[in-house]
């Protein structure tokens, strides 16, 4: 739905605990890949395919698909791009604090996420 959302740097895939090596560019379904989270994982308003669901939680940015969304909810990026776009993030911000904070797998805010 249109809106504000705020984003974070965080991990999509939250299989184990993240460490300095995960700070790469990470495609396909591989655990524990940098990702920006939207809304701190909370509930956000969305329209679906699915007339019941009105809400939806744990949105990410992630690496998509050429061909499909392969996900439900998720802004997903072209494989194409992910590089440049999850790079960009990963030589700004280069600590595991900035992606990881206190235990959580959502560290640092970065800003907004509009959709119009």
């Amino acid at each position: 739905m249109d809106g504000w959302y705020r984003l974070k740097l965080g991990f999509h895939k939250r299989n184990g605990t993240p460490t300095a090596a995960d700070l790469v560019v990470k495609t396909g379904s591989v655990d524990l890949r940098p990702a920006l989270i939207v809304n701190e994982d909370q509930d956000i308003p969305v329209q679906s395919n699915d007339p019941g669901k009105t809400h939806s939680n744990a949105i990410h940015i992630h690496n998509g698909f050429n061909t499909e969304r392969g996900s439900d909810g998720c802004q997903t990026i072209r494989p194409s791009e992910w590089p440049a776009f999850i790079g960009h993030f990963l030589g700004i911000y280069t600590s595991l604090d900035d992606w990881h904070q206190n235990g959580s797998f959502k560290g640092r805010d970065i800003g907004v996420l509009i959709i119009e």
